[in-house]
């Protein structure tokens, strides 16, 4: 057992990318690597997936030893994961540990080995994954329960159609798939699992993005937009966060981008402010394709032959509502919305805002009323010059504040 584990750890090779911008997170780099070959069956040619999306991310259920559970499904984890309490509380097999890079810094990892579980009637048997504190990450930003990630080992066995119009996963068999769309074709590289797609912006800065369901935003890595003199450029700021802790990024917004020969208008990128220790700090690949790009699209992921089939979706090349406040939120461990940032120069900073407020009701509505974390934010996605109404708890004073909502791109 010592000489397997001694071998598991030389073939993992990790690097796990952890990526949390905004509401966000991906899981990059990881080797499928177990003493027995993982099966996945599915009782038909093709099967499709229905899927819940919360936030920026696409989920679909997942069933462990009878327990149902929401799992995100995320083209952009080289390694599928699971969250480690989770895995505990379900007396999976550890198999292993390791450390990993994160975006900003090195973290530690246990890998557990799954011996059972389905996705509708698709088996999973015998699979290696990750283990990862996923239930606090997206606990934190959606207030809701996940408990893994279906990254590459699940995916790779099949053809992947992502239908953001429709909100559907559909899986074909390889053997018995032939694409007979119109969209455009194109060919991706495949590096340490992960998906490495071209994309050019303003048909100046071309460079090799990975392609991520789990990234709400297209992302530079600092060593390409430092070299690219991206860095200097001026946009509003966001925190990150990887797995170490939270990070700045600034937002630039480009006139077009090129992808697989489809130009978008006024796409939105993100850009480290400072070099972070981990996988966005170096120079492996330009950045991360996140779904800000993807959603304009239905494509099919080819894995066997590297090849992807590029759609224009329904909402093609629209404009997709963003964020007009300047504040990010995150449920504390009061179970309280707890302001997290505010950017510089925003609707929030003008408005007197502070990191540490609790924001207790939004235009008179309790947000223990509020459905979900998608209703909060869509108040902040409202158009430029909207007035909000906040109710806040700023240590043990209440207070009423107004905030005019300000496209953070607007001079």
């Amino acid at each position: 057992m010592m000489s397997f584990l001694n071998s598991y750890q030389k073939k993992l090779s990790v690097i796990a990318f952890f990526i949390l911008f905004a509401f966000s997170v991906s899981i990059i780099y990881a080797q499928q690597a177990s003493d027995k070959p993982a099966t996945i069956s599915m009782n038909a040619k093709e099967k499709s997936l229905p899927v819940y999306k919360i936030g920026s991310h696409i989920f679909t259920k997942v069933s462990l030893n009878g327990d149902e559970k929401y799992w995100v499904i995320d083209t952009g984890a080289g390694s599928t994961v699971i969250d480690s309490k989770y895995a505990k509380d379900k007396g999976l097999p550890e198999i292993g540990k390791s450390k990993a890079m994160g975006a900003s810094g090195e973290v530690e990892i246990t890998i557990y080995n799954i011996p059972k579980f389905s996705v509708n009637d698709t088996t999973i048997e015998n699979i290696p994954v990750i283990g990862f504190d996923v239930y606090g990450l997206f606990k934190r930003k959606y207030n809701i329960e996940v408990a893994g990630i279906l990254g590459f080992n699940f995916l790779s066995k099949y053809i992947v159609k992502v239908d953001y119009d429709n909100m559907m996963i559909t899986l074909f068999e390889p053997a018995q798939f032939k694409y007979q769309g119109t969209g455009n074709k194109a060919k991706f590289q495949l590096s340490n699992n992960i998906i490495l797609v071209p994309l050019m912006i303003n048909n100046k800065y071309e460079g090799t993005f990975a392609l991520d369901t789990g990234a709400s935003s297209t992302i530079f890595n600092y060593p390409y937009a430092l070299k690219n003199k991206i860095t200097e450029m001026d946009g509003p700021d966001l925190k990150a966060f990887g797995a170490q802790g939270g990070f700045i990024l600034k937002l630039i917004r480009f006139p077009e981008a090129d992808f697989g020969g489809y130009a978008l208008k006024n796409v939105v990128l993100g850009c480290p402010t400072e070099k972070p220790a981990g996988v966005l700090g170096t120079d492996a690949f330009s950045g991360t394709m996140g779904i800000n790009i993807l959603q304009n699209f239905v494509f099919y992921i080819d894995y066997p032959n590297e090849t992807i089939y590029l759609e224009k979706g329904k909402k093609f090349d629209q404009e997709f509502p963003s964020d007009k406040s300047g504040l990010q939120l995150e449920v504390n461990k009061d179970k309280q919305y707890e302001i997290i940032h505010i950017s510089k120069k925003s609707a929030a900073e003008s408005a007197g805002l502070k990191v540490g407020d609790i924001v207790t009701a939004i235009n008179g509505k309790s947000l223990v009323e509020m459905s979900s974390i998608d209703e909060i934010n869509s108040v902040f996605k409202d158009k430029d010059g909207t007035k909000i109404e906040l109710k806040i708890m700023r240590d043990v004073k209440e207070l009423d504040i107004p905030l005019i909502l300000k496209d953070p791109f607007k001079k």
